[in-house]
């Protein structure tokens, strides 16, 4: 009978037996967990034990390392990419019509939805990278920053309006660094977060924090067969037009940024048949993100917090028409209302606006106005009426 040290040393005899020793001690398996819908794609965080897993019935969970489940979201489109944020605290997911969702992992909300591709075209990657600016330059700007924010403006609030908020579907407050408290202004970012996604048609785009594109680049390879001879499918050759179409259908294509913003490579893996297709690399010098960081990180925020505002107003705006609108509606059902009891108990009645003004500078109450306050109006109404028009005198202001 051998030992289990002399069960190794034979198996190692053995070739190919060496690594998958290797292999079964340097991997151990932690859970084994049975799902009710097929997986599609998963991502770990890199900061966190937390596992990101989209499965076939349009669900979006969050798991422990120990396969608690935190938070679970429902899907309008299904997912085809997904990365984190390098912090962890923010997941990006590409989805099948070109939108890309962005979900703060600590509240388990979504926070902007955005469409940066063309609708209808499925994102296919997904990076994420974030570079420090360096030097006083960057100092300087902070202190710049925090000065005309929160000094001279206060943050408007979130929600002017419940009714409002319900019109922000989308989260239209985004605070960029992923935790904001509710009526400050976030801090600014230290780092200029850039998003790389491409699409299936080989479109990449570069995006400030997910949410504002700095740059859109085509990266569609040539049409070209790989047969025996490398030869390149001109335009206007026979099957150049239909090898092309095939291509884009099958074509995979990833994008990754160094993390000094100064290359973005652009990897291309196009046709499934047998002796076509091929895989293709391009490398593009970005300079001119690489030396403008600093400047970016600042147009990126400014132009943000600007869209934040706007859209507040927006909102506000909205729900100050409609507080003011049905204020205004109830005060003209009564003005009614008042002219008909008027007039009912005196027909010669012909200013019920003089009446109302004398009843409120003299107290001098007529009997179809006390029959309207005491029988038409009440003193509920009354309270309900000066609660409205307090209430859009206050949206307004």
């Amino acid at each position: 009978k051998l030992s289990e040290g002399e069960r190794q040393e034979e198996a190692m005899a053995v070739p190919g037996m060496e690594a998958k020793l290797l292999l079964r001690r340097a991997f151990t398996e932690l859970h084994t967990a049975q799902l009710t819908a097929r997986v599609v794609c998963g991502s770990w965080c890199p900061t966190m034990d937390l596992l990101a897993l989209v499965t076939d019935d349009s669900q979006l969970s969050i798991h422990r390392l120990d396969w608690q489940k935190l938070w679970t979201a429902s899907l309008d489109s299904p997912v085809t990419a997904m990365c984190w944020r390098p912090d962890g605290k923010v997941l990006a997911t590409g989805h099948e019509n070109g939108a890309i969702a962005l979900y703060n992992v600590e509240r388990c909300e979504m926070m902007q939805h955005v469409s940066l591709h063309p609708p209808g075209v499925p994102i296919v990657n997904l990076a994420w990278v974030d570079a420090t600016p360096s030097g006083q330059a960057h100092t300087n700007f902070r202190k710049l920053f925090q000065y005309r924010y929160s000094r001279f403006f206060s943050r408007p609030p979130h929600n002017p309006n419940p009714k409002a908020a319900a019109m922000a579907a989308a989260g239209a407050d985004l605070d960029i660094t992923g935790s904001a408290p509710a009526n400050e202004w976030p801090a600014p970012p230290e780092v200029l977060g850039l998003l790389v996604s491409c699409d299936a048609h080989g479109s990449v785009r570069l995006s400030a924090f997910g949410l504002k594109q700095l740059a859109a680049l085509s990266s569609s390879p040539p049409t070209r067969r790989l047969d025996g001879s490398n030869r390149h499918l001109e335009p206007g050759t026979e099957g150049s037009s239909k090898g092309g179409q095939q291509q884009q259908q099958n074509m995979q294509i990833k994008s990754h940024l160094s993390h000094d913003l100064q290359y973005l490579v652009t990897t291309h893996c196009f046709g499934a048949s047998v002796g076509q297709g091929g895989l293709s690399c391009v490398v593009r010098n970005m300079g001119a993100v690489h030396s403008q960081q600093q400047p970016l990180l600042q147009l990126s925020v400014l132009s943000w917090t600007l869209k934040e505002m706007l859209e507040l107003a927006t909102l506000g705006v909205a729900a100050a028409s409609k507080e003011w609108s049905g204020a205004q509606q109830e005060v003209s059902k009564r003005h009614r209302q008042m002219v008909n009891t008027l007039e009912d108990h005196d027909p010669s009645a012909t200013d019920p606006a003089g009446e109302l003004a004398c009843m409120l500078a003299a107290g001098h109450v007529s009997p179809g106005m006390h029959a309207f306050l005491t029988g038409t109006l009440t003193e509920h109404g009354l309270r309900r009426m000066a609660k409205m028009v307090d209430s859009a005198v206050q949206a307004v202001h």
